[in-house]
């Protein structure tokens, strides 16, 4: 198990060298990740179609 401190200066080590601009510079850039959507997934996605006349017939006045 380690300490708070180590954890703490592990993070502090790394935040370091990601802001270093000639450490960062001598990094590999990293690869994109991008995948193709699947149909159901663009599906699921898509803005349901709504019928704005719905809203239109509907007495939103209040008769009480």
């Amino acid at each position: 198990k380690t300490s708070r401190i180590e954890t703490n200066t592990d993070l502090l080590h790394r935040l370091l060298i990601t802001l270093d601009p000639l450490i960062a510079s001598l990094r590999a850039p990293l690869k994109p990740r991008h995948r193709k959507i699947t149909p159901e997934v663009f599906e699921l996605l898509k803005m349901p179609s709504c019928d704005f006349n719905v809203a239109k017939e509907c007495d939103f006045s209040n008769s009480d």
